[in-house]
Formats: structure tokens, sequence, C-alpha cells
């Protein structure tokens, strides 16, 4: 099973729900096989520290919260994205 965590641009409910699902089955295998890869992955996707720390010692399903994170960040780094989405700037095309 590779690492990546990939997500799409947008998802409907129904589509957030199989991708928590999803994501909660591979934060679970990297919890059992590669935990600092998987710590690795939050500092890269500047998810909290101190949410992961909490995820990991204060809840009943660790893998389930470290997903719905992993899934709270996308959402809030596309709703930076589209804040801050500037025309391109003529004279750049490739």
């Amino acid at each position: 099973m590779d690492s990546d965590l990939s997500l799409p641009q947008t998802l409907s409910e129904a589509q957030e729900e199989k991708v928590l699902v999803h994501l909660t089955q591979r934060v679970e295998h990297l919890l059992a096989t590669d935990k600092e890869a998987l710590l690795s992955m939050f500092y890269r996707l500047d998810i909290n520290e101190g949410e992961v720390r909490e995820a990991l010692l204060e809840h009943a399903n660790p893998a389930l919260q470290l997903a719905t994170l992993i899934l709270a960040r996308h959402q809030k780094r596309l709703e930076t994205k589209a804040k801050y989405q500037q025309e391109p700037i003529s004279g750049f095309e490739f």
C-alpha cells in the first residue's frame, strides 16, 4: 500500500463519507506499519501536532480521528485556495 493521501478538489457528502472510510483504513495501516511516515505526512499536510497527539492519545478510534483531521485540512486548503485565487497573468502561457 503506497502512502499517497491525495484527495480530489471537490467532494459530495456521499463521496466525503467514502473518502473518510478509505482514509481511515489507510491511516490504520500506516499506524500499524509505518507510524513515522504517517507522522511525517501530517507535518507535510500542515496539520497541528497537538491535534495529532490528541487524536492518538485521547480518542477511542484514533485512525478515524486522524482521517477526519486530514479531510478537514484538505477542505480548509481548498477554501483558502479559492479565496486567494488570481486570474492567470497574461504573457505566461505555456
